[in-house]
């Protein structure tokens, strides 16, 4: 709850809501995740802009798409400023069907993803709706999804107990531990941009202190040999044309640059395939 208010008052000090400062956070954890400064994130509206439509039965949700620059990596305070006049101008054309839009911008079509954007955020801070009859009363009832709709759909809500999340993730590109590390990047990002919205999106952390210490140990690496195996072949050198497959695992005691070894390789097959993914 403290976090919240905090957001909730920088927001407040931007002239932007709630929504528009979780989503410019989530939007910074994806740039950060992906190495892309260009992030085009969905999110869902009612189409209930008008009172005549508020009590009328059927589906109005539209999609918006919100495109974001971050290639000049700038601080959270300036990027939210960027955020809000997206979302502004987003929603004053929300009437817009999402099928015309991918239909006037014709984007290259992949059937294993959405156009326009494949990861969705959702803030839901309005009351569950109930219901009662005489001695009943309705609640509605969460339902488990087995088939993710994108690569990524976080949904916030806001309930008498506080904020809850669901993060939904296609299992086929990331697994349980990946969404669960990638949601508790964004939490400690969330308490990083409270404490400080002037830091560059670039620069603001990601890992607490005990995950931190421990990339910082696995950086460090083992100890490179120090001895030269003399009877190995050297790459480059007179023998370097009978280096074999199997030599290479040999020379790994030797302190030879790895991209000798490449060259070495590539000039003993150069018609073999290197790499495939």
């Amino acid at each position: 709850p403290d976090l919240m208010r905090a957001l909730t008052a920088l927001g407040r000090e931007r002239g932007a809501t709630l929504f528009m400062t979780l989503l410019a956070a989530f939007k910074v954890l994806l740039y950060r995740y992906s190495g892309q400064d260009d992030i085009v994130v969905g999110t869902p509206v009612a189409g209930r802009n008008r009172a005549e439509l508020e009590n009328l039965i059927g589906c109005f949700i539209n999609l918006l798409p919100l495109r974001t620059d971050l290639s000049d990596a700038p601080d959270f305070r300036t990027l939210l400023a960027r955020i809000r006049h997206a979302t502004l101008e987003a929603f004053a054309h929300q009437a817009v069907p999402f099928e015309k839009l991918v239909e006037s911008l014709a984007p290259a079509r992949d059937p294993s993803r959405s156009p326009l954007f494949q990861v969705l955020f959702t803030l839901q801070n309005l009351p569950a709706p109930t219901a009662e009859f005489g001695g009943l009363r309705l609640e509605p009832i969460a339902l488990e999804s087995e088939h993710a709709q994108y690569d990524l759909s976080l949904t916030l809500n806001e309930t008498p107990d506080g904020w809850q999340g669901e993060l939904e993730y296609n299992a086929d590109l990331f697994l349980p531990a990946t969404a669960q590390r990638l949601a508790r990047h964004w939490l400690h990002l969330l308490q990083a941009i409270a404490a400080d919205p002037g830091c560059a999106v670039d620069r603001l952390p990601l890992l607490d202190e005990g995950e931190r210490r421990r990339m910082l140990e696995l950086g460090k690496g083992p100890a490179f040999p120090s001895h030269s195996d003399s009877a190995s072949p050297l790459p480059g050198g007179e023998r370097s044309e009978g280096l074999e497959a199997g030599t290479l695992g040999r020379l790994e005691s030797s302190p030879i640059a790895l991209h000798r070894l490449f060259e070495a390789q590539a000039q003993r097959t150069p018609n073999a395939v290197a790499v495939t993914d």
